[in-house]
């Protein structure tokens, strides 16, 4: 049974390879699928964070005319508007952010990370299959060297001479030989070169398993942190709202009223009623004196004047004024009826409703779960994505190894896998002949010795160990030397590497250097983040650095890329 340390060593047997390929396969086709959906996810976001603020720019240039419309006073509920425009636009960017990471550290990072194991995993299936496809020639070419070695048997035991027992000689040699070189074969690769395979594949899995799920975390810290953030954001903005007050702003507006030079005429200004004012004597002489004379005319008072000469009919205008009273009052008792009927309807409608067993609960959870939805919204999202977290950090390779380890065990190939063809052949000496008369001469005085799982040395067999040794010591010194060619192109091809990730380091520390000099410390910004540590510093001799300066260069742009190299390659 599978234990907690179950390797892919375990699925040794052939019959298992094409369980191997699946699993394999499945695993980059799952690379391909997270960066498909992340690449998709990242448009999605970008497209999302571009109409935010495009929004939020359309919006500003609305904001800015109403800011000019405006009287220049604070204004509370301005402020909690202007508080949202900031708080959308760093939507805006979170969302932007959260696309640059779905697109640069994850979908583009797993695919450009994962493809020389991709390459890496081909080529272990591709070099089982060679070795398997040897052993599978070799096994053939021992079965042809056992049928040729059981007819010489026969052909010598059927007619006996110094030619056929050479010949069975010889046969018995090639036989051995090959049974041996068989076996070795077998034992090496079912030893150590199957198992350093299945070794190299279980290192491209975890591999595999590894940078997907740091990416993914990377992700989901990231929405994390920013979902956090965002829930602080709109925790101030939401104190912004209940902190709005009308009366404040009006005696703001007030206040601002007073400063203003119109304040003085307005207090000074018309009363709040007309006083009566009499007509003017008038301005020619001859005229007032007429009115001082006997014809003087009476100036009147703030009072009517009834008069038979004046066209005011009290009795007319009363009885006018009492018909519109009493149409006014027959409205208003209309309305007051209309009121009290719509007061019943919603009295009975509200005791029928609460007269439901089950209905204050559910208005009080449906209340509850509004206000939580509401109140709660983006806390779950944090949580979601720290459980997210959380899952990414658990994942483990070798516990994927180990399901699949304790799946194969219950597949019907792993009985015949277990006990399928032995590690190494066994000896098989020919059978004796089925004649009659054949087994009669072999139990008689022409008996044919059987050989055993050894070389025979015999003046008649034509095998020549001199020969032989000196042809092996060919071979190994051409291995020897083709090994030697190998060795000096791996090195040269780690040297080639090294050079490579150098020069990218000094270009990636050249373009930081360069973003530093155009960016951070640009003299017409007047910002220099490092003035004060010029300042508070002690000079350098002269000739000699500045320490201060080689602890920010080292602390900075080179320490980020030296990070940015894969820890593999430094």
């Amino acid at each position: 049974m599978a234990s907690e340390s179950s390797s892919l060593r375990d699925l040794s047997a052939p019959t298992l390879s094409p369980l191997l390929k699946t699993f394999s396969g499945v695993s980059f086709k799952l690379v391909k699928t997270v960066s498909d959906f992340a690449q998709q996810l990242a448009q999605l976001n970008e497209q999302h964070a571009e109409k935010l603020q495009l929004l939020v720019e359309t919006y500003r240039k609305r904001n800015s005319e109403l800011r000019n419309e405006r009287p220049p006073c604070s204004s509370s509920l301005f402020q909690t508007w202007e508080s949202l425009l900031q708080e959308v636009e760093a939507d805006s960017q979170a969302h932007a952010d959260v696309a640059t990471v779905y697109g640069r550290q994850v979908a583009r990072a797993i695919v450009e990370k994962t493809f020389h194991r991709k390459i890496q995993s081909k080529k272990i299936f591709m070099h089982r299959e060679s070795y398997e496809a040897v052993l599978a020639k070799t096994d053939e070419m021992l079965q042809k060297c056992h049928k040729a070695y059981s007819d010489a048997y026969r052909s010598h035991v059927s007619s006996p001479s110094n030619a056929t027992l050479a010949a069975y000689f010889d046969a018995h040699n090639a036989y051995v030989q090959q049974l041996h070189a068989a076996n070795g074969m077998v034992v090496e690769f079912n030893g150590t070169t199957l198992p350093q395979l299945l070794q190299e594949l279980e290192d491209v899995q975890g591999d595999i398993t590894g940078i997907v799920a740091d990416s993914l975390q990377q992700a989901a810290d990231l929405v994390t942190s920013k979902t956090v953030e965002r829930s602080r954001r709109y925790e101030s903005l939401c104190s912004l709202c209940r902190g709005v007050s009308g009366r404040a702003d009006v005696t703001s507006l007030v206040r601002h009223a007073e400063t203003l030079p119109e304040w003085t005429s307005a207090s000074v200004g018309r009363p709040a009623v007309a006083a009566f004012l009499p007509p003017k004597p008038p301005a020619d002489p001859k005229l007032a004196a007429t009115q001082d004379g006997a014809v003087a005319v009476t100036q009147l008072q703030n009072e009517l004047v009834l008069d038979r000469l004046a066209s005011l009919s009290l009795r007319t205008r009363y009885g006018g004024l009492q018909r519109e009273a009493a149409e006014l009052d027959a409205k208003i008792g209309q309305l007051r009826d209309c009121v009290d009927s719509l007061v019943r309807m919603q009295q009975s409608h509200l005791q029928m409703r609460s007269s439901m067993p089950l209905y204050p609960c559910l208005l009080t959870a449906a209340v509850e779960s509004s206000a939580h939805r509401k109140n709660n919204t983006t806390v779950e999202r944090s949580r979601r994505y720290e459980s997210l977290c959380s899952l990414c950090r658990g994942v483990s390779g070798r516990a994927d190894v180990t399901s699949l380890v304790r799946h194969a065990e219950t597949l019907p190939e792993w009985t015949s896998a277990s006990v399928g063809r032995p590690a190494v052949a066994a000896f098989l000496p020919p059978k004796p002949p089925a004649d009659p008369k054949l087994a009669a001469t072999q139990d008689g005085a022409v008996a044919v010795t059987q050989l055993q799982n050894e070389l025979v040395l015999d003046r008649l067999a034509s095998l020549s160990l001199r020969t032989r040794y000196g042809g092996l010591q060919r071979e190994a010194a051409e291995l020897d030397a083709k090994i030697g060619q190998l060795r000096d192109c791996v090195d040269s091809l780690v040297r080639m590497q090294q050079r490579s990730l150098e020069s990218n380091l000094f270009n990636k520390s050249n373009e930081l250097q360069e973003e530093i000099s155009t960016k951070r410390f640009d003299p017409s910004s007047g910002a220099d983040p490092l003035r004060g540590r010029q300042s508070s510093a002690k000079e350098a001799p002269e000739g000699e650095p500045n320490p201060v300066w080689i602890d920010a260069w080292l602390g900075g742009p080179m320490n980020r890329a030296w990070h940015a190299i894969p820890p593999r390659h430094r």
